[in-house]
């Protein structure tokens, strides 16, 4: 993980707010591949939960996920998403698996909720934390916090958000991605 937590830093080191990804930035209209319309965003997401939720179902930890994109006023305007926007909402929903499974409590479900609203992708995540913070040793799990600063960079440059609330023994977790 050091060394995953390494090439973070050093990708992470060149990315440009105003040009996230290199040469072409979030500029959707841009990019010379076909773009998926939300109804494909809806299944590519809905993959990618499914894939952590068996992944984490694997590791002993018990919880749901749940997709609810509202896609027939889009899919009648023929509205596209950016293939960059995609990759970043699922780079961004693997992270927040493999956070679960580093993090959370074993013993206590957790939950991910991903829907739209007002032409934005919402995603929320709660659960219980494995080791809470304690005043004199931080966390007992080593957290390196690049993960998420990363995507924050990236929804930064995306007019997007991520905040994130620890309240006694529980982690939660919002993002607002503009589509």
């Amino acid at each position: 993980m050091d060394n995953v937590h390494e090439v973070i830093d050093i990708l992470g080191r060149d990315i440009d707010p105003a040009n996230p990804v290199g040469g072409e930035g979030f500029d959707c209209e841009s990019q010379e591949i076909q773009m998926p319309d939300v109804s494909s965003l809806e299944r590519i997401i809905r993959e990618h939960c499914d894939e952590g939720d068996s992944r984490l179902k694997t590791l002993g930890f018990v919880g749901t996920s749940e997709i609810q994109l509202d896609v027939a006023d889009a899919d009648d305007t023929g509205e596209s998403v950016c293939a960059d926007l995609i990759d970043e909402c699922t780079s961004l929903i693997d992270e927040l698996y493999t956070n679960i499974s580093c993090h959370a409590d074993t013993s206590q479900p957790y939950a991910v909720f991903v829907s739209s609203e007002n032409g934005c992708l919402r995603i929320t995540q709660v659960n219980a934390i494995a080791c809470p913070r304690n005043a004199q040793s931080g966390y007992k799990k080593k957290v390196s916090g690049r993960g998420l600063a990363f995507h924050r960079r990236m929804l930064d440059a995306m007019s997007g958000s991520i905040t994130t609330c620890e309240e006694g023994d529980t982690w939660t977790l919002h993002v607002v991605i503009p589509l």
